[in-house]
């Protein structure tokens, strides 16, 4: 058996070294890490109207509506026969003011309860002294139902209650049951700090079961790969610890964890997995007439260059989301490639050692030429190379036109399946009820308006009737609401019937300011108009946004309001929401590209050509261009989840295509025979490439196990790019390689005017490959 030389014997002595310091370094890292990451998923939460950054326009306008009015902190509170009679319905609205306070915390969750009962009855005294049918009337669609009978309760949260939704759900969630005898699958709930805990608790399960799970499916398939347990677990503990450096960086830098950065974590983890196979796969590829050093020194030589470059490309494509605007997004990127790069260093320091103490068992050229499929597609794709590439050409062009149909979404109807509880709470609510989705719009008289209060209620009350009537507007709420008829103001002369209604108007304003539908400072008063939107029809809040600015510009460009010192803006959550659609299509676009770019430059550092890397780098466009563009050709809409796959799965993609291209350039180097050295690459890179993809698609796909959507599509997405990224790497690749080998050959063929067969098994290398070499 061959052995190392004398003089290379140092070489067991470094590997040894280098372990021994990252040991060091690891056993420095765990209690900090387990300390940040236990820290981290405790405080996990998610807050969307944070994701846009605070100067962006839109956030910037719904802190002003918040601070004016109040946000969207409102949670519905219902049952099966709660109607304006039902004596609860009064009692719960007592109790809740009653038992306004987290005595554990210090806190008062609840700002305001409002029931239909409660509302009605004050709408049949003085000043309005409307009939209990006209007052159900006016509140139908917010407190009351069309039946003109069914109600609920609507409880506003402050912003304490809100910072700590969980104990305050839960607060009101056990008085609700107390008051009302029922148990909690019997309450209607909904409402967006209910939303919150449950996208919360779905990222906690995310953690404690899928993230297990994941751990689990990717352990059993390194083994399987490996047959090793003790190298297996050498990987998979570097794995484990990857993912609690990531939740604990997160924790450090003063980020919150919530359901976007929750996916980081196993990313990490099968991104290491899949970095160990492949070192493992160079040693395993030497003879095994060798000894294990010299195996293992022949392995790092050949190996540690694709690992760093596949790691770095990786990375790239991870720093590709750090652009985005949308905050969860760019965390998750710059996080994950820190993440990455750490872990993968001590996993390159310490795999070495640890295969010298426990030896894996090398492939004999036999074993190599086991698989059927391999040996196919080493015999298929020589043989095909220009149909190959053509096929997958049209293929690219024809779900690039499905790309332009791609759609987005951020609603929490998209969030859930249909059979959780918050989804059959919110079809109860809107079908008893009415609409759930809060569209805001605020009316501004400033100083030079010259307008009185009378004059400013006719123009709301004008807005809130175009409001009412757009469409995808099932209802709308203002001052008018609880404002008497002008009709009823009495009977005397016009100048005596005005000052009598400025006097009532002005005497009500306290009450209007009381229900925030008024807000009045130094500078402007302002008036809010909420329209109320279903959410469960899958509308397009920016479309029903567009027909109310449309309505409204209409309006106040006539003659009678120019100049008029008054201004409409369209505002709440949803405007934001939409906002953030619209940053995480462009977003998508953007980490491509940048990931596009940088991925070529790192394709260009392997192979030193060109125009070779430009047609390489396109060539990993493909599976995230045929995923989003079938997508887009489905009408599947993007969310947050699906936005992260784009930058992450190009990354990924090109991982297997370096490996395979350095196993290829170092191949035609030492034969110069491009055909043998393709053959001999899909045969054993192959087989890491298959089992990597394996180990990191089944580790993603147990995400689309989980009820929240976007997790759910972001593990069938990844799994399904990495899919297409393998088959990209074993069949179109080597034949993209051979097209340009062949091509570059007749070129030089025509210039020295030598007769060569230039579908011969030994072609000569042509130029471009000879740089390879260097």
């Amino acid at each position: 058996m061959n052995s190392l030389p004398n003089g290379n014997l140092n070489i067991k002595k470094r590997f040894r070294l280098r372990a021994n310091v990252a040991i060091a370094v690891i056993v420095l890292l765990v209690p900090v890490v387990i300390h940040g990451a236990r820290s981290s998923v405790d405080g996990m939460r998610i807050t969307p109207e944070k994701w846009a950054s605070p100067e962006n326009p839109q956030r910037q306008l719904f802190d002003r509506f918040r601070h004016e009015f109040e946000g969207n902190d409102v949670v519905y509170v219902s049952w099966e026969g709660c109607t304006l009679d039902d004596p609860r319905l009064a009692k719960l609205e007592t109790s809740l003011l009653q038992g306004n306070k987290l005595a554990e915390i210090g806190v008062i969750p609840f700002e305001r309860v409002v029931t239909g009962a409660g509302t009605v009855q004050q709408m049949t005294e003085r000043p309005l002294s409307l009939s209990r049918s006209d007052a159900a009337k006016r509140l139908e669609g917010f407190l009351v139902g069309p039946d003109q009978r069914t109600s609920c309760a609507v409880v506003v949260l402050t912003y304490d209650g809100n910072e700590h939704r969980r104990e305050s759900i839960a607060h009101l969630l056990e008085i609700t049951k107390s008051t009302t005898g029922l148990n909690a699958d019997s309450i209607v709930i909904a409402g967006p700090p209910h939303d919150g805990v449950a996208i919360d608790d779905e990222s906690v399960r995310g953690v404690n079961l899928f993230g297990a799970l994941s751990t689990l499916v990717a352990a059993i398939f390194c083994f399987y790969c490996l047959r090793s347990w003790r190298i297996a677990g050498v990987i998979l503990g570097l794995a484990c610890l990857g993912q609690g450096i990531v939740l604990a960086g997160i924790y450090y830098a003063g980020y919150t964890l919530d359901a976007v950065l929750i996916v980081a974590p196993p990313l990490i983890f099968v991104l290491t997995v899949s970095a160990g196979i492949h070192f493992v796969n160079y040693y395993r590829a030497q003879p095994e007439t060798i000894d294990v050093e010299l195996a293992l020194r022949n392995a790092w030589a050949e190996g540690w260059k694709p690992c760093v470059l596949a790691t770095l490309t990786t990375a790239v494509g991870l720093c590709s989301l750090s652009v985005s605007r949308v905050t969860p997004i760019a965390v998750f990127g710059g996080f994950s490639a820190a993440g990455l790069i750490l872990t993968v260093t001590l996993l390159m320091c310490v795999l070495p050692d640890a295969i010298m103490k426990w030896p894996v068992s090398r492939r004999t050229t036999g074993q190599r030429n086991t698989s059927k499929s391999l040996n196919f597609l080493s015999q298929w794709v020589p043989a095909y190379p220009g149909m190959i590439t053509g096929t997958f050409a049209i293929l690219i062009v024809c779900t690039l036109l499905g790309m332009r149909h791609m759609r987005t979404s951020v609603d929490v109807t998209s969030l859930f399946g249909k059979e959780t509880k918050i989804l059959r709470d919110y079809h109860w609510l809107e079908s008893n009820i009415g609409a759930s989705v809060p569209v805001e719009v605020i009316v501004r008289f400033d100083q030079n308006s010259n307008t009185n209060i009378s004059e400013q209620i006719d123009v709301v009350k004008r807005i809130h009737s175009l409001v009412e009537d757009v469409d995808g507007i099932h209802a709308a709420m203002s001052a008018v609401t609880f404002l008497p008829d002008r009709a009823s103001s009495g009977s005397g002369g016009r100048v005596m019937r005005q000052a009598l209604v400025n006097k009532r108007l002005h005497s009500a304003r306290s009450s209007l300011d009381s229900l925030n539908y008024y807000f009045e400072d130094e500078q402007k008063q302002s008036w809010r108009v909420t329209g109320r939107a279903f959410a469960t029809e899958g509308l397009s809040y920016g479309e029903i946004g567009q027909r109310i600015t449309s309505r409204v510009d209409q309006l106040l460009s006539s003659k009678e309001f120019q100049d008029s010192g008054i201004q409409v803006q369209f505002s709440g959550m949803m405007p934001l929401i939409e906002n953030i659609q619209v940053m995480i299509l462009n977003d998508l676009f953007r980490s491509l590209l940048t990931a596009f770019a940088f991925i070529g430059i790192c394709i260009l550092l392997v192979l030193r050509d060109f125009k070779v890397a430009a047609l390489v780098t396109i060539l990993n466009t493909f599976p995230v261009i045929v995923i989003f563009g079938l997508m887009g050709g489905a009408s599947i809409p993007i969310d947050i989840g699906t936005m992260m796959t784009a930058g992450v799965a190009m990354g990924i993609a090109v991982d297997d295509t370096i490996h395979f291209l350095c196993f290829y350039r170092n191949r035609v180097a030492e034969t110069r025979q491009p055909v043998n050295a393709i053959k001999e690459s899909i045969q054993t890179c192959g087989a890491a490439m298959l089992q990597t993809t394996l180990i990191c698609a089944m580790g993603m796909l147990v995400f689309a196990l989980s009820a929240f959507v976007p997790t759910k599509q972001f593990g069938l997405i990844m799994a399904a790019i990495l899919g297409a990224a393998v088959v990209c790497d074993l069949v179109c690749l080597p034949a993209l390689l051979l097209l340009i080998s062949r091509r570059q050959y007749a070129e030089e063929h025509s210039q020295l005017h030598a007769p060569e067969d230039s579908t011969s098994q030994s072609l000569p290398v042509p130029a471009a490959h000879s740089t390879l070499t260097s």
